[in-house]
């Protein structure tokens, strides 16, 4: 318990003496100071920081600006669309040729589907754009 005392004893004792270690400073060196931590001059010193990003930000606006897009596209499967069998006929338009084959004959007594399933599309879409203004 002796021995606890004598140490707490030697640290305060210790860290006193630290403290209050003097300091020589020159009448300069407190001019500096002063001018440097003054809250007017800080402030201001602030305000100048602010103005100049605000000037950059007016710079950068300024400026030109370009922006590039771009798309890639794959179907695994192209959609469909029912279109009405009878819109591509035309058999009535091209009359006026005599076709007697046995073979078109034939193919105009088979019965005729009334739609037709077709597929508008490409099962690669690329597309790019470039923009300036």
């Amino acid at each position: 318990m002796l021995k606890l005392k004598y140490l707490v004893v030697f640290f305060l004792t210790t860290y006193t003496a630290l403290a209050q270690e003097k300091s020589q400073y020159s009448l300069r060196d407190c001019i500096d100071y002063a001018l440097q931590n003054h809250t007017k001059i800080k402030g201001v010193q602030l305000d100048e920081q602010l103005q100049l990003e605000k000037n950059k930000e007016i710079v950068g606006i300024a400026r030109p600006q370009v922006s590039a897009t771009g798309q890639f596209q794959y179907l695994f499967v192209i959609p469909k669309q029912r279109i009405d069998a009878g819109a591509f006929d035309f058999s009535s338009s091209l009359s006026f040729f005599k076709i007697d084959t046995p073979a078109f004959i034939a193919y105009q007594n088979q019965p005729k589907e009334k739609y037709s399933e077709a597929q508008f599309g490409l099962p690669l879409n690329l597309s790019a754009g470039v923009q300036a203004s």
